[in-house]
């Protein structure tokens, strides 16, 4: 038996069940007018009576148990709208992956009156327990910490770090959130998002920076597993194996950029050629920051053929990120890149990761590090400025204990 919906925008909704045939079956739909239709609008609330995002919800004929139209999902404000709906007895499902599901009571649908539902999605909470440190990891006592939203930029609880340095708070847990701490002579910091979880514990480590006098990328480390690989050790690291770099995008006060970015690339970028992703030992897999926006490509071809670069553009797998702030105000800036070496790469390469910032105002543009062809314009005759200076780190490769010789 096959369940057959039937929906067209401005007709009321048909469903009926058909079993395996050669014969044509007719289906008459009518016009929804106020006289035979109704919508119903659900609100979903967690235990606190606070709106929930991202809810699946099904509209389900009490009469036969049958979904009716298609699967509505929740907006910011928890409220998601049933169009076109028949007289009769329904009730809702309400799903959220992670967090459980539920199911309205019945309602009978009525005429021209409002039909609505609220449903109390049991989500509960996770904790976020930050610690706060001044420029030489001592732990820093006063500062205000800010635990905002990902999806809203809302900040949802606000706190005091202790005399070790630590605050903890409690938050819902299907939030992703980032932490942002201030203190005096210090930049403003805001971390990596983290998505709660239910009944667990996100540690938050967040390491302030004094003040700075342009805008610039520091590459904080680069981390395998549950520790950090040294740079004076020059590690192998195996095919298949993955890592992670992190870095910080330093933006000094009294800085009025209408936008700002971070670069971060992998592999060869050898001149008046394209610089596939598939030729490199390692590629980036994911990326995550507080930024608005997000690009990613699989092909580097300087200095002038970025057209070529633009028709690569990925949301997967990418030889280079780059990330966008808006309107950003002074303050430090986490950024982590998950990395991944390839299955096929050769021991002995060495891994090239570049990094780059820049910070655009009406006057031009401000590079870290500086470019001496561009200066301050976005482009010139020999080189576009997406193919702007950038930063070499190399001390890693590929299946070699040794010293890496060269780097």
């Amino acid at each position: 038996t096959y369940d057959v919906v039937v929906d067209k925008q401005g007709y009321l909704i048909e469903n009926f069940s058909l079993l395996p045939s050669t014969e044509v079956r007719e289906v008459l739909i009518s016009k929804a007018t106020a006289e035979n239709s109704e919508s119903l609008t659900v609100t979903v609330v967690d235990e606190a009576g606070d709106p929930v995002e991202n809810v699946r919800l099904s509209l389900v004929n009490a009469a036969d148990e049958k979904p009716v139209g298609s699967e509505k999902v929740t907006g910011i404000n928890g409220v998601a709208v049933f169009e076109r709906v028949k007289e009769g007895s329904y009730y809702v499902t309400a799903l959220k992956p992670g967090f459980g599901e539920t199911a309205s009571e019945t309602i009978q649908m009525a005429q021209r009156q409002q039909n609505q539902l609220e449903i109390v999605l049991a989500i509960g909470f996770g904790s976020v327990e930050v610690k706060v440190f001044d420029d030489k990891k001592v732990p820093l006592a006063g500062a205000t910490v800010s635990i905002v939203d990902s999806a809203t930029g809302e900040v949802l609880e606000q706190g005091t770090s202790g005399a070790n340095g630590e605050v903890i708070f409690s938050i819902r847990a299907d939030k992703t959130i980032y932490a942002v701490s201030s203190a005096a002579t210090f930049l403003p910091y805001t971390s990596i998002p983290v998505a709660v979880g239910k009944d667990s514990t996100q540690e938050l480590s967040l390491d302030m920076r004094k003040e700075i006098t342009g805008i610039s990328l520091e590459l904080v480390g680069v981390f395998a597993g549950d520790g950090s690989v040294a740079d004076s050790t020059v590690p192998s690291l195996s095919p298949g194996q993955n890592f992670k770099a992190k870095f910080l995008l330093l933006i000094p006060r009294g800085a009025s950029f209408q936008q700002a970015a971070a670069y971060i690339r992998t592999g060869a970028a050898a001149n008046n050629s394209t610089n596939p992703l598939e030729k490199d030992a390692f590629f980036i897999s994911d990326v995550r920051s507080a930024f608005d926006q997000v690009l990613r490509g699989t092909s580097f071809s300087p200095p002038k053929s970025f057209s070529v670069d633009a028709s690569h553009f990925t949301s997967s797998s990418a030889k280079w990120v780059e990330v966008y702030f808006n309107n950003p105000v002074e303050g430090a800036y986490e950024i982590e890149v998950d990395l991944s070496v390839n299955q096929n790469a050769r021991p002995g390469t060495v891994l090239d990761l570049w990094y780059r910032s820049w910070g655009r105002t009406g006057g031009g543009f401000l590079r870290f590090p500086e470019d001496s062809v561009l200066g301050a314009t976005e482009s010139t005759s020999e080189k576009q400025g997406f193919f702007a200076q950038a930063k070499n780190n190399r001390s890693r490769r590929i299946g070699n204990k040794g010293r890496c010789k060269g780097c």
